[in-house]
Formats: structure tokens, C-alpha cells, sequence
């Protein structure tokens, strides 16, 4: 089973939660700023997410964009998120983004849980007709290559997304500085969870809550037990909460060559996601949303990424 770690279980209406882990140093929060209540989720206030054709979740191509398990167009239709101090608000993806390299086609993640895993990760082939969901920093133009030290930074979401509008331009990476301030000011509370996908398989990760959520019929928000860190949370729990508002973070880990392996964090381990901030040539920035804070590593380095759409 997973390591233990402590997990504050302890839910304060109002105010920005986050879970604190044995293993990890938070960032310092210098920025003084402010929680900011997003004014209730769910409202129609910011319409439906992007434009174009859009589809539904986890298929390819245009399609209606009638709501199924809470998404439109690849947006959590009430996950909407404060990512400054002057409260500007984002809508989250329904799940990572992904890449098939034999078709150049873009997706995010059909189901929240989903992760490719390391070995098909490394195939980098423009021939491989899976599907690879880690990436090099800043290679929105061509994720099967290391981009060049001074190259800068290509966003992920200046493609068509095939199930979040299939137009491109309609989504975007947040900064360093936007994803720490939802994990420490611009949601409720985050829960970890473990997610059951068969036998003794299972997805880890963060639940992340808005502001002013309303919890599904029957659910309550979960809580470990004993010297149980990630309590379970069904398929079925998931896409409900999800529906209402949150959104699951996997603890998908990165990967690299064996020249960066110092930077491996192993899958099921550590929710590190890419971020748009450099720091220094050939360097970008990974923030960890478990722990709350970042690390500069090599553009090398491939990573999960997460993207969102400005309201």
C-alpha cells in the first residue's frame, strides 16, 4: 500500500486548505495575497468554455456540447477557480492532456483517473498510434522533441484540443504563481484519494474543491481513517464530484533520460505539473500540487500538464 503521510482532515468553511505531507516543504507564501470567494460555482455567469464545434467528453471531433458527468467542450462546466488576488477565474479540463503522435491529434483525458503510464510514455516515434501524456517544457509545437535552451516557451493549448472545442487558441497553461494560488487560496479544501481501477490497481492523487461547492446527494467530502492516508474514492464518487465542481489531480509523477534521472519522481508519488514560468534558459518550472511548491528542472525533464480556460 502507499506510504503514509499526515493528511489534515479538518474542513474550514471559507478559508484555502491544503494538505500538509511529512514529505514536503511548502513554498513560502511572500505574494500577501488574499483569499478570494469565487462567488459560487455552477453559474452560467462565464457561459460554455471555448468556442467552435466542441464534442463531448472523451470523444474526438465536433459534436453537441450537451453536459455529461459535469463537462462541455472538455471544461469542468462548474470547476471554476480563482487564480489571483484580484480574482480572476478559470474553468479546469475534464482530465491531462494527451498526444498521439501518428495522427498529430490533441485530447485531454477521458476520465479524470486516466494516466498512459511510463512505458508507453517512451514511445516517441511519429509512427506510434498511442497515446503519451508527458511532455518536454514549453513544446506545444512539437512534443516529440526537446526544445532548443533559448526556443522559449510554446503553450500546450494553441492546439486544437479533439474533445475541449477541436479550435485552436481556447486553452492555456497557468504560471507558477496562478497554480499556487489555487492550491493555497482559490479553492475550499483539497482531500487526497486513491481511485480503484481493478485488482490492486489505483489511481492516487488530490481532489481539488471550489469555493461555495455543494456536495452531491449521499457523498460526503472524504476523510482517512486510522493510518490511512488516501482514503478510496469510486469511479463512480469521482465523476459525481466532479459534476459538482472538483477536479482530480493524479500523482503522475515525471520521467527523463537517464542524464536528468536525478529529476525522476515515480508515478503515484508526487503531483507535479508543468507551469508556464521559466527559470533561466532551458529550465521551466514544476509545481507540486500535493506539496504546494515548485522546482526549477531541465526542459528535458517530461511531465504531465493541465490546462484551463480564462473566464
Amino acid at each position: 500500500m502507499k506510504k503514509n503521510f499526515l493528511l489534515m482532515a479538518a474542513l474550514l468553511m471559507g478559508m484555502a486548505m491544503s494538505v500538509t505531507m511529512t514529505s514536503c516543504d511548502h513554498d513560502d507564501d511572500d505574494d500577501e495575497e488574499q483569499i478570494v470567494n469565487n462567488g459560487g460555482n455552477g453559474s452560467d455567469d462565464g457561459g460554455d468554455s471555448g468556442s467552435g464545434s466542441g464534442s463531448d467528453s472523451g470523444n474526438g471531433g465536433s459534436g453537441n456540447s450537451t453536459s455529461v458527468n459535469g463537462i462541455v467542450n472538455g471544461a469542468i462546466e462548474k470547476g471554476i477557480f480563482t487564480i489571483n488576488a484580484e480574482g480572476k477565474q478559470i474553468r479546469v479540463s475534464q482530465g491531462n492532456l494527451q498526444y498521439q503522435p501518428s495522427t498529430g491529434t490533441w485530447r485531454f483525458a477521458e476520465n479524470p483517473w486516466d494516466r498512459v503510464g511510463k512505458a508507453a510514455n517512451k514511445e516517441m516515434s511519429e509512427t506510434y498510434d498511442g497515446w503519451i501524456d508527458m511532455f518536454y517544457w514549453g513544446s506545444g509545437d512539437n512534443p516529440l522533441v526537446v526544445p532548443a535552451d533559448d526556443a522559449g516557451f510554446v503553450d500546450w493549448g494553441k492546439n486544437p484540443i479533439s474533445n475541449g472545442g477541436n479550435q485552436p487558441n481556447q486553452w492555456r497553461t497557468l504560471s507558477n504563481k496562478e497554480l499556487k494560488y489555487i492550491a493555497q487560496h482559490g479553492c475550499m479544501t483539497t482531500r487526497l484519494v486513491q481511485v480503484p481501477l481493478g485488482g490492486y490497481n489505483y489511481c492516487y492523487g488530490l481532489l481539488i474543491f471550489p469555493f461555495n461547492y455543494v456536495l452531491p446527494d449521499g457523498l460526503q467530502l472524504p476523510v482517512a481513517y486510522e493510518d490511512e492516508a488516501y482514503p478510496d474514492c469510486s469511479q463512480e464518487d469521482m465523476l459525481k464530484y466532479q459534476a459538482n465542481g472538483a477536479f482530480f489531480i493524479p500523482e503522475a509523477g515525471c520521467i527523463c533520460s537517464d542524464e536528468y534521472k536525478s529529476y525522476i519522481i515515480e508515478i503515484d508519488s508526487d503531483a507535479v505539473y508543468w507551469t508556464t514560468t521559466s527559470n533561466g534558459s532551458g529550465y521551466g518550472t514544476l509545481y507540486n500540487i500535493r506539496c504546494s511548491n515548485s522546482q526549477s528542472v531541465p526542459r528535458a525533464v517530461r511531465a504531465s500538464v493541465r490546462l484551463v480556460q480564462d473566464l
